[in-house]
């Protein structure tokens, strides 16, 4: 029996493989720019892809999503700006010869067309596979870099393949200097650009920062993902039970199934936020938010929150620093073990709600830096003359 389903899975992935080769090829030959995103669910790098996507919504662009989404959250927001092409339903039934020809249909469109001016990449090892058959320009993003980075090889190999490839920050240049310092391809950091994320302005009608030391609210908003520790943030939040004068709140995806121990931990539970004028109410109404990440590029959650006049306690990970100034638009705890971030976000915490003055001017330090350097203008300038970029 589980042959026979094996057997049904395949044969249903060469139907499927074989109405993609007569009508999604045609799409992306007739694209002007191809662009080859992991996911369009909720997260800060799909809302950056999401971005992108946008600034060419008057041209023909095809975005080709290879894994499986959690969620549908940005599908629709993708499909108002480009053609969309979902591969999981081929990719999951599991046949190499299936995917093998798969990629070998993407690749021969991209080639035959006479329009695609450039292919772009992210997150996804796909585009890293297809890339050195390519005879468009192509272009990655990095969003991040880690310790021992188990993307390394895939970055070098890659490199001598690509026309450009975008990091966020210094930081995270400084990082791929070091790849390719160590892999010998120091010849190919002429090609490595640096595009800072940005974020749309918050509205006009910013919150007030609470006129007194009553009570200082507190949030967590991203992913329930292991390298964002968001068991550190519940350990912060435990620490001030039974304090009424301290807030906790948390939103985000993947949070669901801890629920219980969210709230055991006194927090109080939004969830998963898909409107982001619910999101940016939240933020009205947070005095600090924590960054416990592990690793990170630039979390896209300070520079939407900072614009709202929140602000930020985060680990020094990525290019934060670049960034936040300790003790004048934010605090910076060195990413050290778990205990002491701990220990010093929970210090921060009470002395920011002690000191109403250091709030408020920490507050609004923080809206102006967010409105001067997280503007969508050198964004938008950046990715349309990298893309549009004539040979």
């Amino acid at each position: 029996m589980k042959r026979v389903k094996e057997l049904i899975r395949k044969g249903i992935g060469w139907i499927y493989l074989y109405v993609f080769a007569i009508r999604r090829s045609k799409v992306i030959k007739k694209s002007d720019l191809v662009f080859i995103f992991p996911y369009y669910h909720l997260g800060g790098a799909e809302r950056v892809h999401l971005y992108i996507t946008k600034i060419f919504e008057n041209s023909n662009v095809t975005v080709i999503f290879t894994h499986s989404s959690a969620t549908d959250i940005y599908l629709e927001s993708f499909r108002e700006s480009a053609s969309i092409i979902i591969l999981n339903p081929i990719i999951n039934k599991r046949s190499d010869a299936v995917t093998k020809r798969l990629f070998k249909i993407i690749i021969n469109a991209i080639n035959q067309s006479k329009e695609i001016s450039c292919v772009f990449g992210s997150n996804t090892k796909y585009f890293y596979e297809i890339v050195p058959f390519l005879n468009k320009r192509s272009i990655d993003l990095i969003h991040a870099f880690r310790d021992l980075d188990d993307r390394e090889d895939m970055f070098c190999e890659s490199a001598r393949y690509l026309d450009k490839r975008v990091v966020i920050s210094e930081h995270g240049h400084n990082a791929l200097s070091q790849i390719y310092a160590r892999q010998n391809l120091s010849e190919y950091l002429g090609n490595v650009v640096i595009i800072p994320n940005a974020v749309r302005s918050a509205s006009l009608n910013q919150k007030m920062v609470n006129s007194s030391n009553e009570q200082i609210v507190v949030g967590y908003v991203g992913r329930w993902a292991p390298e964002k520790r968001p068991e550190l943030f519940l350990k912060i939040a435990k620490s001030f039970q039974g304090k009424l004068n301290y807030i906790f709140v948390m939103a985000g995806s993947g949070m669901t199934a801890y629920k219980k121990v969210i709230t055991d931990a006194g927090v109080i539970f939004k969830g998963q936020i898909n409107n982001p004028i619910v999101l940016q109410e939240l933020y009205k109404q947070l005095d600090v938010i924590c960054i416990t990440s592990e690793y990170e590029g630039f979390p896209m959650v300070i520079m939407e929150s900072m614009m709202s006049g929140v602000i930020p306690i985060s680990v020094n990970v990525g290019g934060v620093s670049e960034h936040i100034i300790n003790g004048k638009n934010g605090v910076l705890i060195d990413n050290k073990d778990e205990m002491s971030v701990t220990d010093k976000m929970i210090s921060s915490i009470i002395e920011l709600k002690s000191d109403f003055s250091l709030r408020k001017n920490l507050s609004n330090n923080a809206t102006v830096y967010a409105e001067r350097s997280f503007s969508m203008d050198n964004f938008i300038h950046g990715y349309r003359a990298l893309l549009k970029e004539k040979t």
